[in-house]
């Protein structure tokens, strides 16, 4: 019996997890153009595959800069085309995409 209420929990968990990123992301309704500061390859054993890169990146928004970094295994041209989405509200709350990508 304990077991079962232990996995509906876990279960109960992923699913708040899960519709609390989808509502962060909903959010991310505008668009910037990144600008990539640099990137490297981590050096994580957790990541064997040598194609993901860290990113930095930085936007502007209204005449404030914003940076973040995102892990991505993306070629050099999608790197260079990349935007950034961001919630208009909070650009603190912001996701480098390719260009290709929508903003919802």
């Amino acid at each position: 019996m304990a077991l079962r209420a232990s996995a509906v929990a876990l279960v109960a968990a992923f699913v708040l997890f899960g519709i609390s990123i989808g509502l962060e992301r909903a959010q991310r309704t505008s668009v910037a153009p990144a600008v990539i500061l640099g990137y490297d390859w981590p050096s994580s054993p957790h990541l064997s595959i040598k194609s993901y890169r860290q990113i930095r990146y930085a936007f502007v928004v209204g005449g404030s800069t914003y940076s973040g970094s995102a892990l991505q295994h993306w070629s050099i041209p999608q790197l260079e085309s990349a935007k950034v989405c961001y919630d208009p509200g909070d650009p603190n709350n912001n996701a480098l995409t390719l260009s290709t990508a929508g903003c919802s």
